[in-house]
């Protein structure tokens, strides 16, 4: 019923009440499309986006649950490219990506992208029984607690200092920094070869960073690169060509 509102300014201001008194998880089911659960409708959509032969980005990789997936559906003629900066989530994805049949069309990048080059300080979240984060941010610049300090570039210099080629598909899981990490990558974004961005949307941590309806902004963004935009539940954002 909403699937065409998630970004509407309206809708987000009562995600945030709602998340705020603690009923959100009582009413997400109705924002959820029913035939698919929660990280299943992701996966088929990912999963449709990409074909054999395909270069898939992976921003935001974390151990490589989805890099181990798209290099089987690139299979020996494609290429993934994963962005992972938290340290120990980087050796794990490095440890799964490594024993992988096509591991030689892996590309593994220890580096948060945004939309400046540099270092920032970055956050650990709540850790599985392994120590490794899967809430794991970017620090904002205003924000003063300790953390551990990371690379950060952008999409665009990527490619252009690493020779890397234009993704056809892009997966994005950022933990509510997407907007900065698509102002990062216009050039490449831009670019008739990528067809498919596929986006998680961390609603509640943009909330945390009082950054505005990023949302609304990256979907104007996204039309304006003449994407068409498709809510694949209320979390996950699909743009495509």
């Amino acid at each position: 019923m909403f699937s065409n509102y998630y970004h509407y300014s309206w809708i987000s201001k009562i995600r945030t009440v709602f998340r705020k008194v603690g009923i959100l998880k009582l009413v997400k089911p109705f924002f959820v499309r029913r035939q698919k659960s929660y990280e299943e409708a992701f996966h088929f959509a990912l999963k449709g986006a990409v074909s054999a032969g395909d270069t898939v980005w992976d921003i935001g990789a974390n151990v490589g649950l989805y890099t181990s997936q798209f290099l089987d559906w690139v299979g020996v003629s494609g290429e993934v490219v994963a962005f992972e900066p938290l340290p120990t989530a980087f050796q794990a994805l490095v440890n799964t990506t490594m024993v992988h049949a096509y591991k030689n069309r892996a590309i593994l990048e220890c580096v948060a992208l945004s939309d400046y080059s540099g270092e920032a300080t970055f956050f650990d979240g709540d850790k599985d029984r392994e120590g490794i984060s899967k809430t794991a941010h970017l620090a904002d610049f205003s924000e003063t607690k300790s953390g551990i300090t990371v690379k950060v570039s952008t999409a665009d210099l990527i490619v252009n200092e690493h020779g890397l080629s234009i993704p056809n598909v892009v997966k994005i899981d950022v933990e509510g920094f997407e907007e900065d990490v698509l102002r990062g990558g216009e050039k490449t974004f831009t670019n008739i070869a990528c067809q498919h961005l596929l986006i998680e949307v961390h609603f509640a941590r943009i909330d945390e960073r009082n950054v505005g309806n990023s949302v609304s902004r990256i979907v104007t963004m996204l039309k304006k690169w003449k994407y068409k935009i498709q809510w694949v539940d209320a979390s996950h954002l699909h743009a495509s060509r």
